[in-house]
Parts: C-alpha cells; sequence; structure tokens
C-alpha cells in the first residue's frame, strides 16, 4: 500500500472513532511526516485526497480542519465487516441475547420446522466510542450451537467456521430506507426526524444451509455503498 493511502486511512480512523472530532483541527503535516518516516509532499498528497472527499479543509496560516464526519464507504460487490476496516478500534457490545422458537417468517427465510429454536441477538457495533450499526441476527440453535455472550462479543462468522468447522459461502441482500425508531434513538444516536439505511440478509452456509436471517440499520449520513451496472441494455 501506497504512503500517503497509509496517512488517508489512518486520519479517516481517528475521526471515526471521534479523536479528530468534526470542526477540530489535525495535526500538521509536519508532524504526519515525522510519525510516517515519509516526506511533506507524500502528506500533501495525503490531504489533498481528503479535502477532495470533503473530509478535511486546509486553510492557509491555519492548518487542517475536519468537516465530515468519515462515513463507510464501500463497494456493493465487496463489503466488509468494520472488523476488517478498523481492525483496532471496532468491537461489538451485545443489546440482547435470547433463545425462543421462531415465528413463521423466521421459518421461512431459514427454512426451520414450525417453533424450531432460534438465536434473537441484538448487538450494537461500534467504531471507538462512536455507534456504527445496529445489527438484530436470527440464527437456528441446531446448525449453530454454543452460541455465547462471548463469541457475540467477538466475531460470530469466526466462530462459526473456525470453532464448527462450518464453510460460508454467500449473503443476498435487501437494500431500504427506513424511519427512525425507538432502539435508533437509544443505540445510534439518532433523531426523530432523520432516516435509516437498512440492509436485510439471509446468509448461507456453502452447503446451501440457511444460516442467518439479519438486519443491520445505519444512520442514514453514515455509510455510502457503490455500484457498477451495465448500460448497454438501457433504452
Amino acid at each position: 500500500m501506497r504512503k500517503y493511502i497509509k496517512i488517508v486511512k489512518h486520519i479517516k480512523e481517528k475521526i471515526a472513532i471521534g479523536e479528530y472530532p468534526v470542526g477540530s483541527k489535525i495535526p500538521r503535516q509536519e508532524e504526519f511526516a515525522e510519525e510516517f518516516n515519509t516526506s511533506r509532499v507524500t502528506v500533501s498528497e495525503a490531504f489533498k485526497l481528503l479535502q477532495y472527499e470533503g473530509i478535511i479543509e486546509s486553510i492557509k496560516g491555519k492548518g487542517s480542519y475536519v468537516t465530515s464526519a468519515y462515513f463507510v464507504r464501500q463497494h456493493l460487490s465487496e463489503m466488509l465487516p468494520l472488523s476488517k476496516l478498523f481492525p483496532k478500534s471496532a468491537y461489538s457490545k451485545v443489546v440482547s441475547f435470547d433463545i425462543r422458537p421462531c415465528d413463521n417468517l423466521e421459518k421461512e427465510k431459514l427454512k426451520l420446522k414450525s417453533n424450531e429454536e432460534i438465536y434473537e441477538i441484538i448487538r450494537l457495533r461500534m467504531i471507538g466510542e462512536r455507534p456504527k450499526e445496529l445489527e438484530y441476527t436470527i440464527m437456528p440453535v441446531s446448525l449453530i450451537p454454543g452460541v455465547t455472550y462471548e463469541v457475540l462479543e467477538n466475531s460470530i462468522y469466526e466462530y462459526i467456521q473456525k470453532k464448527l468447522g462450518l464453510k460460508i459461502d454467500k449473503g443476498v441482500r435487501i437494500f431500504r430506507a427506513d424511519t427512525v425508531d425507538h432502539y435508533d434513538m437509544k443505540y445510534l444516536n439518532a433523531t426523530s426526524e432523520g432516516a435509516i439505511f437498512e440492509i436485510e440478509q439471509v446468509a448461507y452456509l456453502l452447503d446451501g444451509r440457511h444460516f442467518e436471517y439479519s438486519h443491520t440499520r445505519f444512520l442514514h449520513n453514515s455509510i455510502e455503498i457503490t455500484s457498477e451496472v451495465n448500460l448497454s441494455n438501457e433504452s
């Protein structure tokens, strides 16, 4: 990875975790040059990219200031979890964890038997002290046994693959906008006038079994997803 990109990622993570809040002045280019053992020219390239993305503003004679909270920008074909994007500062808080019989919708989505037991999980995904995602997850107990609070506070996918020896294949996702609810206000600090971006997902093991039905909710201004489309058949 080119060094100026490393500096960009470093500054974005500091903004994401709140160490450089909106309106604050970030360290001088000379300080980043010393920290990353590089030249001011390289740091200047990093600052130019951050300015182009609208994340910082440089004022001659005064320095550079954070102008917007960094949001997660991902391509539709390769969306990564926060733990991969921010390995040093991302973690999960368990809001609730229960076992109960599945309802009719969950039965259909996960191809379960009537009243089959499922885990009902709500987790808040954090970057530093900032809440980023509120995740509602349903999983079959019989297929994913042994889930605990400790598993949920770490990586449940890692548990599934390394501890249970199951191979995860794909997820089918639906993207939608939604109105703010009580949990969004409580855990994501959303306002009643705001909006929520939601991803609904059904996830599959390599053998075709459905192992997860989830809804992940974000503040509307905290994520951006890009996509490429084929326009050759457009009229």
